[in-house]
């Protein structure tokens, strides 16, 4: 179900480590909410995908952790350069999506950003897969019950896991599965349930379920 761009488009930024440190599964092509002074920005392509994710909230797919540099003429036109952002999709297809990442270990990943033929903006995203064979540092945020963060510890021993949820309520509950379901307090090799609004080290991957 691959959407890639193709020729006739201008490329803006390209998340590489993405592909990298994920296997990707499917592709889709997305838009996305911008202001007028945003896109002038990325004309001048001035974006950083590394590190983004994006996540579903209530229906809607929102693109994190993308720093657009303000626009040199925009003044007080300019938006917070760090802001979430809108991506339009089908609903039937975000309700896909929100199904494979209920899946253990499925994320959604942004891989591009470019203009298309026609000169709108568009985000290439892809529905990859965490590793198994690599050490790696996994944040679950806005865990709950701890149950996508319990699955890809019990399922990947090399990553260490942290799980972060502003809810005591819900890391009580998180503590109370990874008890019954390990011997340790959090996963055979993985880090214990932080109980604040991030996690203690900085993660290589980071988990956002709705």
């Amino acid at each position: 179900m691959s959407t890639s761009p193709t020729k006739g488009v201008k490329y803006i930024s390209d998340n590489r480590k993405a592909r990298h440190d994920y296997f990707i599964h499917e592709t889709y092509e997305a838009g996305i909410a911008l202001t007028g002074t945003e896109v002038r920005s990325l004309r001048d392509n001035h974006c950083q995908l590394t590190d983004c994710f994006a996540l579903i909230r209530n229906g809607e797919v929102w693109l994190n952790n993308v720093h657009i540099s303000p626009y040199s003429n925009g003044s007080i036109f300019n938006p917070d350069p760090d802001r979430r952002r809108k991506l339009l999709l089908h609903k039937k297809q975000i309700r896909y999506l929100d199904a494979k990442v209920a899946e253990k270990g499925l994320a959604i990943v942004p891989l591009k950003m470019y203009f298309n033929e026609d000169g709108r903006v568009k985000v290439e995203l892809a529905l990859a897969r965490l590793p198994t064979d690599v050490p790696v540092r996994v944040a679950d945020l806005g865990t709950g019950t701890g149950a996508v963060a319990l699955a890809i510890a019990a399922e990947r021993p090399l990553a260490d896991v942290s799980a972060v949820d502003a809810s005591a309520a819900a890391i009580r509950a998180a503590m109370c599965a990874s008890r019954a379901r390990f011997s340790g307090p959090w996963g055979p090799s993985a880090s214990s349930v932080a109980d604040s609004r991030s996690p203690a080290r900085p993660a290589s991957r980071v988990i956002m379920i709705s």
